[in-house]
C-alpha cells in the first residue's frame, strides 16, 4: 500500500508539471488522469499499455493519437514512474 501511495503522489506530480506546461483538451486530460489511476492501483504501467484499451477509447492510436508529439514525454513519465517504483 505505502508503495502505491509514494508512485501515487509521483504520478501525480509528473503530470501535473506536464499539463501545467500546456493547454490540453479535456480528452487529452482525461487520458493523463487514466494513466496516473492505473499507476496508483497497479503501481507500475507497461508503456505498450497506453496503446491499448481503455487509453484507446479516446483515439485509436492511443497515446499517439490522443497526445501526437507529446506522447513520447507520456511514455518517458510512465517508464520514470516504472524505475522509481522498481527502487521503492
Amino acid at each position: 500500500l505505502l508503495v502505491r501511495q509514494i508512485v501515487g503522489l509521483g504520478a501525480n506530480a509528473a503530470f501535473s508539471e506536464f499539463l501545467a506546461e500546456g493547454k490540453y483538451s479535456a480528452d487529452q486530460i482525461q487520458f493523463i488522469n487514466l494513466v496516473i489511476d492505473h499507476l496508483v492501483h497497479n503501481g507500475m504501467m507497461n508503456p505498450t499499455l497506453s496503446f491499448e484499451s481503455p487509453f484507446t477509447d479516446f483515439h485509436d492510436l492511443g497515446v499517439a493519437g490522443v497526445l501526437n508529439d507529446d506522447a513520447e514525454k507520456i511514455i518517458g513519465g510512465i517508464e520514470q514512474i516504472n524505475s522509481n517504483a522498481g527502487i521503492a
